[in-house]
């Protein structure tokens, strides 16, 4: 399996945000500025833009010992902090850099009740192995389908979640590229799990392809 495009990278973290907002509250205008200008985004939104989709940064970077780190979109919300980078460990580094700095320069306070923390990774990959594989015990259903539309088949999508009322949705997806003509053979998946373990989770789904009948 080769990965061929780190896509994005979610880090976010959600809170009870009575428990950290500043005792003394918080000028919106200067803290939308000094975020903008820490962590080198396009502009910072306006109050209007913040009252219905959060505040979100886009277009930034922070420089870390690791080197420079690009930010897609940074959002600073009352009851947390979401982070898209192009993977979840550089995400998980400003979003701690976020979280330290909120505190020490505007006061926002430590959570007392244990934050619901949120990943998820998009790749683009090539597989070693023809996902095509999984559909041989489906051949007559296949064959049947086919016959019914007189298009040919192969495989398009493979997905499995998380109830949502257990929590934030929750999903593993493998699916052909959008856009990109199917004899390429390059698959968008997502998953609900850290870049590391989303990588190794395609590892494995390669290697169940290679034992498929």
């Amino acid at each position: 399996m080769k990965v061929v495009s780190y896509s994005g990278g979610l880090s976010s973290i959600r809170v009870v945000s009575d428990e950290i907002a500043p005792i003394k509250g918080v000028h919106l205008p200067t803290l939308f500025a000094a975020v903008a200008a820490r962590y080198h985004c396009d502009a910072a939104p306006t109050l209007e833009e913040a009252a219905k989709t959060g505040a979100r940064f886009r277009n930034g970077r922070m420089e870390g010992t690791e080197g420079q780190i690009n930010i897609g979109e940074l959002g600073v919300f009352n009851d947390g902090v979401s982070v898209v980078t192009t993977n979840t460990a550089d995400s998980d580094r400003v979003l701690g850099d976020v979280q330290n700095w909120l505190q020490h320069e505007f006061h926002f306070r430590e959570p007392t009740t244990t934050p619901i923390r949120y990943c998820q990774s998009d790749l683009v990959v090539k597989f070693a192995n023809a996902p095509d594989r999984l559909l041989a015990p489906f051949a007559q259903l296949v064959e049947f389908v086919q016959s019914e539309t007189a298009r040919p088949m192969a495989f398009s999508r493979f997905a499995f979640g998380a109830e949502s009322s257990a929590g934030p949705i929750s999903e593993f997806v493998v699916e052909r590229r959008v856009g990109v003509p199917w004899s390429e053979e390059l698959y968008f998946s997502k998953a609900s799990i850290s870049t590391r373990a989303h990588i190794r989770a395609l590892e494995m789904f390669d290697s169940i392809l290679e034992k498929a009948a």
